[in-house]
């Protein structure tokens, strides 16, 4: 709602009586100026932008012909992209390794499968079957090689003898110590094996019992040890036995090399 004249007057007055009674500082005054000009200079300023808005437009009317028709840009439709980033790169170190990575896998697949095929071939017909416990058995557990032997005793109770393994082994029990040990087979067409160790030096006993059979192309003897001492205490009763299962796996070296010299002995008697 717009002032009237009079009301106009009557607020001038008023405020001009208001600044005589406080008139403004100085500060006040070069702010109100200063603000006052930047107004005005606003002003004109968007007189000016209006005034060459329109020039311009009257100008591009101008060059523009009657039978002349607009042309109007359409933007190409934006394509997506389904190629893999590895397709797009084949050559960067990521995907390479995954290629060797592959192909490595690959290859121990195929001898793994090879290595399968070839045990399988061979003991396909007597896998699970009774082996022979007599010939040279390496310990795992014991660290040493047994060599089970018929000897001139009976097959119920062979010849048993401690050597070193070769390459050597440290850390087995039977390791330390001087052991005597004396086997047994209980039972007439069977493999199961009783083998009783003693060594005077550490006053300790040491049983096995084991069953040798033909797993996997290869003649295993399995079973479990219990070592013993003498206790200390009853409360060291159950301290004083330790359990270890071992599995002796058949060593075929000694054998193989009596039949290679057997083989080259004739030959080395006549050439002489």
């Amino acid at each position: 709602m717009k002032l009237s004249h009079v009301a106009k007057r009557s607020l001038l007055l008023k405020e001009h009586e208001f600044l005589k009674v406080k008139p403004l500082s100085n500060e006040m005054k070069s702010f109100i100026s200063k603000y006052k000009r930047k107004a005005e200079d606003n002003i004109g300023g968007d007189t000016r932008y209006e005034d060459e808005k329109s020039n311009q437009n009257e100008r591009d009317e101008d060059e523009k012909s009657p039978n002349q028709e607009e042309i109007v840009s359409v933007p190409a439709p934006q394509t997506t992209l389904t190629t893999s980033v590895a397709t797009m790169m084949p050559n960067t170190p990521y995907t390479k390794k995954q290629n060797d990575a592959a192909f490595l896998n690959k290859v121990l697949q195929d001898v793994q499968e090879l290595v399968k095929y070839e045990k399988e071939g061979k003991s396909l017909s007597n896998e699970g079957s009774l082996c022979n416990v007599m010939g040279d058995w390496d310990s795992d557990a014991g660290g040493m090689q047994l060599r089970i032997d018929a000897g001139n005793n009976t097959s119920r109770t062979p010849d048993i003898k401690l050597v070193e393994r070769e390459p050597q082994v440290e850390g087995g029990f039977l390791c330390d110590g001087r052991w005597n040990i004396t086997g047994h087979l209980p039972f007439n067409h069977s493999s199961v094996m009783i083998l009783i160790a003693v060594s005077n030096r550490r006053k300790r006993v040491a049983t096995f019992i084991g069953e040798c059979r033909i797993c996997e192309g290869t003649e295993t003897i399995t079973g479990d040890w219990m070592v013993g001492r003498g206790s200390r205490n009853c409360k060291d009763r159950q301290e004083s036995h330790t359990f270890f299962s071992d599995v002796l796996r058949k060593n075929n070296i000694r054998p193989l090399q009596k039949a290679h010299l057997k083989e080259i002995t004739p030959t080395s008697t006549t050439t002489s």
